[in-house]
């Protein structure tokens, strides 16, 4: 029998060591983050799926546009077929090929150049005589690319997760003890949520602001400009597919809109596309006596192709409780460079 190696021995016994030895490599100047031309902005959790980071980051750029700044998105494209550098803009590429939140990001925010590719120094310098502030989509563990600041998307319940595989943590405890190590740190967490055990692992200097979503509406899979009012659904009978990380939160949005909720049909993150998928979905609402179905945006930028009768995406955005000291902070920190 082949024997295992030391590393794989040392993985396989605690899965964090590895993690650990990577990011104290990097702290102490061993491995170097490589440098681009302008500030950049990491969004990011540490968790698998599921934290806002999406809709965050739109709402980050949209804040930068309003102080006058050029942002540029950087993300990784995940689960894309394709594997050169590609910009997005104006949602007008094929998601297969650019990833669906890239394209997702990219409807939302049509005047934004999203450069796509593992390598997000490459990516950078790509669009680099475009923009003028980098955003680092999903980059907390991304740390091959140096940032000059870190927002990370917390629950509130990370320390009681297991690290992968043994939960959704993807990352230890220890970065969260020591966020401003190496650039400095903002978390945002969701609101009415209880947060104080994770609120004492964090820093004290590092500030803290609050999350909560906001509901736009609801449109057709196929067509993301004409949104409806999300009343429309009060007193329908729904059925709610999605391959989304946290499926159960749409549900809950979805109840919570007055919607009477009749069936359900969920999909790997990221796996609900094919045709025969969209059918299951189609059936199943027929058998429950559904009036419409609701799915994700991020889910209808992979099926809008197919256009399929009766199916429409729940339009969200994030909004800042504490706004306004959001941005001075933000602010104060880039004018800081």
């Amino acid at each position: 029998m082949q024997k295992m190696s030391i590393l794989s021995q040392i993985s396989d016994i605690s899965p964090g060591f590895l993690l650990w030895l990577r990011w104290n490599a990097y702290r102490k100047g061993i491995l170097h983050s490589a440098k681009l031309p302008h500030p950049v902005i990491s969004v990011g959790s540490i968790i698998m799926g599921g934290s806002g980071k999406t809709p965050f980051t739109e709402f980050l750029a949209k804040m930068l546009i309003s102080a006058g700044r050029k942002p540029g998105i950087l993300s990784r494209g995940y689960a894309r077929s394709s594997k050169e550098l590609l910009v997005v803009k104006n949602g007008d590429k094929d998601w297969h090929l650019c990833g669906d939140e890239p394209l997702l990001l990219s409807k939302r925010l049509p005047d934004v150049p999203i450069a796509v590719h593992p390598d997000r120094y490459k990516a950078g310098m790509h669009i680099a005589n475009d923009v003028d502030t980098f955003i680092l989509d999903d980059g907390f563990q991304h740390l091959k690319l140096h940032r000059n600041l870190d927002i990370v998307m917390l629950e509130g319940s990370e320390y009681k997760m297991g690290l992968f595989p043994f939960g959704l943590r993807r990352d230890g405890l220890w970065r969260l003890r020591n966020l401003d190590d190496r650039s400095r740190a903002i978390a945002i967490f969701p609101e009415n949520k209880d947060f104080k055990n994770i609120i004492n692992i964090l820093p004290k200097n590092v500030k803290k602001f609050h999350r909560h979503t906001v509901i736009e509406g609801i449109h057709p899979v196929g067509n993301f400009k004409n949104i409806f009012s999300a009343s429309t659904l009060i007193g329908k009978k729904i059925f709610v597919a999605c391959g989304i990380a946290r499926p159960e939160r749409l549900v809950e949005t979805v109840k919570s809109l007055g919607g009477n909720i009749v069936g359900q049909l969920f999909f790997r993150d990221h796996a609900f596309f094919r045709i025969n998928q969209v059918g299951a979905v189609i059936n199943e609402a027929e058998n429950t006596g559904a009036d419409v179905i609701i799915t994700s945006q991020k889910d209808a930028v992979r099926i809008s192709e197919l256009n399929p009768p009766d199916m429409f995406a729940l339009a969200i955005r994030t909004e800042i409780a504490e706004k306004e000291e959001f941005f001075k902070t933000v602010q104060d920190i880039l004018s800081a460079l």
